[in-house]
Order: C-alpha cells, then structure tokens, then sequence
C-alpha cells in the first residue's frame, strides 16, 4: 500500500509540472493547422500546407513530453527491476511497434547503409537507457536528469555547428545558462556522495543520447522509419547478449 501511495503522489506531481507543457505544444500544433493555406485544400493535392517553419519546434516539444513520461515511468519501474531488464523489455515492445509501421512511411527498404546508422545509433541509444534508468533508480533524479538533457541536446547543436548550421542565439543562450546550472547541481548540502556520482552518471548517459541523435540524422530522408527498426534489432541483440554477464534477468 505505501508503495502504491508514492507511486499515486509521483504521478500527480509529474501530471501536474507537464500539463501545461502538452496544452501549450496541442494549442500551437492546432494552431499550425488554422494557419494552413486555405487555397489549398481546393487545389489538387487536397491538403493543407502546415506552417513548417513551426513545425519542428511543434514536433520537438511533443517528442520531449514523451520522453519525459517514458522516462519517469521507466525510473519507477527500474527501483523494482534492473534497469537492463526494463529497457530490454520495452525495446522488445517498441520492436514490434516500429516494425508494423516502417512500411506505412516508405515505398520499400531502407539502403544499407540507412540501416547501419540506424543499428549503430540503436546501440547508443541503449546503452545510454541502461546507464540512465540505474541513476534514476539509485541516485538523485532531480540531479541525473537535467544533466543527461543537457548534455544529450547540446552536443548535437555543437555537431551540427561543425556541419556549418548556425542555431539561433537563443539556443546558443540557453547552453550558456545550463553550464552553471550543471556546476551548482552536485553542490547539495548534506548530500551522501549521491549527487556527484549522479552528474557523471547524467553526462555518461547525455553522450549515449546524443551519439545516438547524431547518427540517426544520418540516415537519408527517404529512409522512412527502418532505420529505427535496424536501432531496435541491434539494441535488442545487444541487450540480450550483455545482460546474463552483467547477471540481470531479462525477465523480472
């Protein structure tokens, strides 16, 4: 029963810090929607035009809200399971999600190498799971997670810098601001050691998402969704080889 309790207050305080966050991100999404051109709804392709340049930031936010309720559910539940076990167990019902809808978004199968990107940004993006769910689990979550995001979202933003994409200068301000705020985050008094190890464990899990962000973006625009079933298919392999030598159960 105490268990359930916490369980029941952590939910309401989770729904009740992201409400908001989804009303804005439906109000602006149907917003696009209202500003598509008219004209075309009479034209031949019978579709309206969406505000792209909208678009992305629309898609963005609604992407981060799911992840943020995976990822809160996902630490909960590795408190009760190994966190190989959890992430093993979704990525096999994520497996099957992505594998009936990869022929609804292409003509055919993605090129070799699309679905080599996608293999090797599947490895990543487990592995960065893994070390993410244990911190939630075993350190301060207020801590681990704002240090993987950070990480996790800049170092792309840098990478694509690199590729000679120049951001606007308010993303440059936003990675300005988030470096001091990840220097006070382990400064917590009376803290038993949990704090720091949580930053590195948070930074060790911002690299494996952002490795995995970078190589997905390679893969090419026609790809449709295979190159997350090639992420997947490896992800999954690689979790059932590495978890009977790091003695956790695939199944809880």
């Amino acid at each position: 029963a105490a268990h359930g309790d916490v369980l029941e207050r952590e939910i309401d305080q989770f729904r009740r810090v992201h409400h908001d966050v989804l009303d804005h991100v439906a109000e602006d999404f149907l917003a696009a929607l209202e500003r598509a051109d008219a004209g075309a709804l009479a034209g031949d392709a019978g579709l309206p035009s969406l505000d792209l340049a909208r678009l992305p930031l629309l898609l963005a936010g609604l992407s981060s809200f799911i992840f943020g309720v995976a990822d809160f559910f996902g630490g909960f539940v590795t408190r009760r399971a190994p966190a190989i076990t959890v992430v093993w167990g979704s990525h096999l019902v994520s497996l099957g999600a992505v594998v009936a809808g990869a022929p609804l978004f292409s003509d055919g199968l993605a090129g070799g190498a699309d679905l080599w990107w996608g293999a090797a940004a599947g490895i990543a993006g487990s592995i960065g799971l893994v070390v993410f769910y244990h911190a939630l689990a075993t350190t301060r979550t207020a801590v681990v997670a704002p240090v993987a995001a950070v990480v996790g979202t800049s170092l792309p933003v840098i990478f694509g810098v690199i590729l000679g994409e120049r951001p606007e200068p308010v993303a440059w301000l936003g990675m300005v601001l988030a470096v001091p705020a990840l220097v006070l985050l382990p400064s917590v008094p009376g803290d038993d050691g949990a704090a720091p190890r949580g930053v590195w464990l948070g930074v060790i899990a911002g690299v494996a998402f952002a490795l995995f962000g970078i190589l997905i973006s390679r893969t090419g625009t026609d790809a449709g969704l295979w190159p997350l079933v090639s992420a997947r298919v490896a992800s999954f392999v690689l979790l059932t080889i590495a978890a009977p030598a790091l003695r956790g159960p695939l199944m809880a």
